[in-house]
């Protein structure tokens, strides 16, 4: 709207979208009848879907052109593509038409130098200029996430100069063109799709600087990175199990150590800033909470504490409350599963210069099959279904042994309901909740099958009521009673007792007409493998044997880093001790003398160097910490043996004394016995330690759930029997009447 006052508004008219535009190509008529924005668009434009503009547009729309300004990131590249998809599908015509279509590109990155400034409307193409400017040093980097970030004086720049930032779209034909966008849009060529983006070549983008852009290229080289992205933040990868956004949350609670609790929006918060979370905060507080659900049907291992409610079986989680009222933190068992040794191995990435979270972690187990997975992106799917942890181990630890696996089936903690494996299709499942018949007249449905909210089921036995939407006048049941909690299910349901053995004898009996039958497949258990690449596994046998061979490679390089970080600090230990014995028995004098004739002599008597001792942070005033400063901005020899002598010449003056030296030693000893106990460990012994160490804290966890249980059972008891006390009458009424 700012640049409306350079341009004008005779000609030029302002239509903001709320969020991405429906595709249409395979939408209904109620679908289409019902969407705000296609209708909005229809008026604004005139357009009519009884018309074909194949003899023009004069006189009958009431804009010539369509120009389409969005946020220059991969989303915004999805809005346009919707657009074009749009006029495509209803009006085809009208994209043949040159500069009927256009689009407004603004920077996603500014770069200034004084009174330099280079802009840059491409991620690649500012890559590129970093790699050719020692990595923009001593440039100014402001990245552009959306719209907003422009000022309007910087809005009011951009549209004096429309022949930058104005870019026509360019038909070619309809075997080209007009294909590509079907193909990206098509909800038929969904193996179209997976080859296109198979195909993409890592660096493609899109030039900006040309006159027009063709259609082709739009959809080869921008759209496609949007489907890449989509991909990348749908489909979880196969060592850690997680999505970006599900990654982000727990590099955060690590980075703040998160053992007190914390409220959920707060720690969303924390997220956004610490590990640059770019998108809007309802999604990032509805990811925290789907780590911490305990409930059947979410996480077998919540790796998040519910300090309140984070919902429950009766609504799948919708019933959460809002995450300023609720609190969490991380539970134990999570630096068990993602052990702090394994975070020096990682690969953090980088964000505009902001160390954040890895493209994968090294779990213990691989929590993919723990938790399970679900998603959708473009091209692929993913669903993987939850197993039993302790199976998982017991697995882990055949492998470790050079033994064969056992054969794993889906588990979901606490459903107490069945798991039939389909003897007719391999990885498919039966998943049965339990129904009884009391008598004659009633049953009992006491399970549900996994993700079959109870909430749902009570619509669903309205519903064959009489009268309802699935029983006719007469009805199937006659009424029914609720006593579930928020973890249990107990529907009685009373029924007539001819309907009842008439049901019973037919196909499928009680449970077909019941709907206590659900299902559970492993066929499509797609995810990110260790080389990036999306790739589909037939079994979880198979997912444990990929897991495997990267983390027991993760083992030995964990081995081999611990035991050079020992071997570091056992010498840096046992040169203390020389040092101080050097200063207590007069061999050494440190007072009173030049800081570089006292360096060189250190040097000379064969002291160690041990880079990274950080200077202490002083006052301005202090010249000590200004002596510090300058070593470490120091390049020449001398300003590298300060650097590296800083372990020893930083000690405090208390410390040169023989009761320190016999601490020392004594420390010497207990790392230097560490170290050999590390260096006699196989790696896999150590893998073997940290899942002993996961199966105990499972055990402490189930132990914890039955002493709540029974508590909450006692509870329910005592509630009863106070209840029936009330109902009967006293002495003292017994006495008045």
């Amino acid at each position: 709207v700012a640049g409306l006052e350079v341009i004008g508004r005779e000609h030029f008219g302002v239509f903001p979208l709320k969020g991405k535009l429906l595709n249409v190509r395979e939408a209904t008529v109620a679908q289409l009848s019902e969407n705000a924005e296609v209708l909005a668009l229809c008026n604004i434009l005139g357009l009519n879907f009884d018309e074909t503009y194949e003899d023009g547009i004069e006189g009958k729309l009431r804009y010539g052109r369509v120009m389409v300004m969005t946020d220059q990131d991969h989303d915004g590249s999805h809005i346009k593509g919707l657009l074009v998809n749009f006029f495509h599908h209803f009006f085809p015509s009208l994209l043949q038409l040159p500069g009927f279509m256009q689009q407004f590109i603004t920077p996603i990155v500014k770069c200034t130098k004084g009174k330099r400034t280079e802009t840059f409307f491409t991620i690649p193409e500012y890559q590129r200029w970093k790699e050719a400017t020692n990595d923009g040093k001593g440039w100014t980097i402001k990245y552009y996430k959306g719209l907003g970030t422009s000022s309007s004086k910087e809005a009011k720049e951009y549209f004096s100069d429309l022949n930058t930032h104005r870019l026509d779209f360019e038909w070619q034909d309809e075997a080209i063109d007009g294909d590509l966008i079907d193909m990206a849009f098509s909800k038929k060529r969904v193996n179209d799709r997976k080859t296109w983006l198979k195909e993409f070549e890592q660096g493609t983008s899109i030039n900006y600087g040309s006159d027009a852009m063709t259609y082709e290229n739009f959809i080869n080289k921008e759209l496609v990175l949007f489907s890449l992205a989509d991909n990348m933040r749908s489909i979880p990868h196969v060592m850690d199990g997680f999505k970006p956004s599900q990654r982000k949350v727990l590099f955060a609670c690590f980075k703040r150590k998160l053992k007190a609790e914390i409220k959920v929006a707060q720690l969303a918060g924390y997220v956004s800033e610490h590990a640059a979370y770019h998108h809007g905060e309802a999604s990032l507080n509805s990811t925290i909470v789907g780590m911490a659900q305990n409930f059947v049907g979410s996480n077998n291992v919540n790796l998040l504490f519910p300090s309140g409610q984070f919902g429950t079986r009766l609504m799948g989680g919708k019933d959460a409350a809002s995450p300023r009222y609720i609190f969490t933190r991380l539970e134990a068992v999570a630096r068990l599963i993602f052990h702090p040794d394994d975070d020096p191995l990682l690969n953090f990435l980088d964000d505009d210069g902001q160390s954040i979270e890895p493209d994968h972690y090294l779990p213990v187990l691989p929590m993919v099959l723990v938790n399970g997975a679900d998603g959708i992106g473009t091209g692929w799917s993913s669903s993987v279904p939850t197993y039993d942890p302790r199976d998982v181990i017991a697995n882990l630890r055949r492998l470790v042994k050079c033994e064969a696996m056992e054969p794993m089936h889906p588990w979901f903690n606490g459903f107490a309901g069945e798991l039939v494996p389909n003897a007719k299709t391999p990885g498919s499942y039966k998943v049965k909740g339990i129904l009884e018949v009391v008598d004659d007249s009633t049953i009992l449905i006491s399970e549900l099958p996994v993700r079959k909210w109870t909430q749902d089921y009570k619509v669903f036995l309205e519903s064959l009521l009489p009268g309802g939407t699935g029983a006719g006048a007469d009805g199937i049941i006659k009424g029914f009673k609720e006593n579930h909690t928020d973890t249990t299910v107990a529907f009685t349901v009373n029924l007539d007792p001819t309907v009842l053995n008439r049901l019973r004898l037919e196909p499928g009996g009680l449970e077909k007409k019941f709907k206590i039958e659900g299902s559970v497949s492993t066929s499509n258990m797609t995810l990110f493998n260790k080389e990036g690449m999306i790739e589909t596994y037939a079994t979880p046998e198979a997912i444990m044997e990929v897991f495997y061979e990267a983390r027991i490679q993760g083992y030995e390089d964990r081995k081999n880093y611990l035991v050079d970080k020992l071997n570091k600090e056992f010498r840096k230990l046992d040169n203390k001790v020389r040092f101080i014995l050097a200063v207590v028995e007069g061999r050494l004098v440190v007072s009173n003398r030049r800081r570089a004739e006292l360096l060189r002599e250190l040097a000379d008597e064969g002291y160690e160097l041990f880079d990274g001792g950080a200077a202490k942070k002083k006052d301005d005033d202090d010249e000590e910490g200004a002596a510090d400063a300058a070593d470490a901005d120091d390049p020449s020899d001398l300003g590298a043996l300060a650097r590296g002598y800083d372990y020893l010449l930083s000690m405090k003056l208390w410390s040169l004394t023989m009761e320190k030296v016999n601490a020392l030693r004594a420390e010497r000893e207990a790392k230097n016995a560490e170290l050999r106990e590390l260096e006699a460990t196989p790696s896999f012994q150590l893998w073997l330690n940290d899942l002993d160490a996961i199966e105990e804290a499972l055990g402490e966890l189930d132990a914890e759930a039955r002493r709540l249980k029974e508590a909450e059972r006692r509870q329910i008891k005592a509630a009863g029997r106070a209840h029936q006390a009330a109902r009967r009458p006293g002495k003292k009424a017994a006495a008045a009447a």
